[in-house]
């Protein structure tokens, strides 16, 4: 690792680290909660780990891109490497938050008809 990456490495754990300590405290509260609600607790511990290693892993392999360019071994087609990085880390990010959104409202009980 050079001094580039390790930069670019420093900077983007700084830009997602609001997203990587909210995705922590749903794991750990996801565990807690396990026994007492447990489809719910599930699909959130599914979701803040999906959003985790989706956020670590396209840093990661943002990073590697960025290296590997400078060193210039592909540089004509990291654009595109890159822009493919984006498309599944975004696609993995939204399988995540959808799964936090159906943990919001699975097993909830009905409310009765309002009749007027």
């Amino acid at each position: 690792m050079n001094s580039v990456s390790l930069n670019y490495l420093a900077q983007q754990l700084m830009y997602q680290g609001p997203v990587l300590l909210v995705a922590l405290v749903g794991l750990v509260l996801s565990f807690v909660f396990l026994g007492r609600y447990r489809w719910p607790a599930l699909l959130t511990l599914i979701g803040t780990t999906i959003l985790l290693v989706a956020t670590v892993g396209v840093m990661t392999a943002q990073m590697y891109v960025l290296l590997v360019r400078t060193q210039g071994v592909f540089s004509q087609t990291s654009s595109q490497v890159s822009s493919v990085i984006a498309i599944v880390g975004s696609l993995a990010r939204g399988l995540g938050i959808g799964l936090l959104v159906a943990a919001a409202f699975i097993g909830r009980k009905q409310s009765p008809a309002v009749t007027a």
